[in-house]
């Protein structure tokens, strides 16, 4: 939490997280409430409980549900 960057028009405060996984390789977290009275700990714990999996996952399904509306695959084959 020591090397954020503030970076755009807004200068908002962000953060790498130090330990990337497969599903998330550039995972950067940032800070838009300055909340007064966090101790460095808790604010760490906050961070690392920021991801976009809840989000993908939404998405998966609605996109599982809307393919069950579409048309059906169904071949054309000559019969003899």
């Amino acid at each position: 939490m020591a090397q954020m960057v503030n970076i755009g028009k807004w200068q908002d405060r962000w953060v790498e997280h130090p330990f990337p996984n497969m599903g998330e390789p550039k995972k950067a977290m940032c800070y838009l409430t300055d909340i007064q009275g966090y101790d460095e700990d808790h604010l760490a714990w906050l961070y690392n409980k920021a991801s976009l999996h809840a989000i993908d996952r939404f998405f998966m399904q609605v996109r599982r549900r809307l393919s069950l509306c579409g048309r059906g695959y169904f071949s054309q084959h000559k019969e003899n």
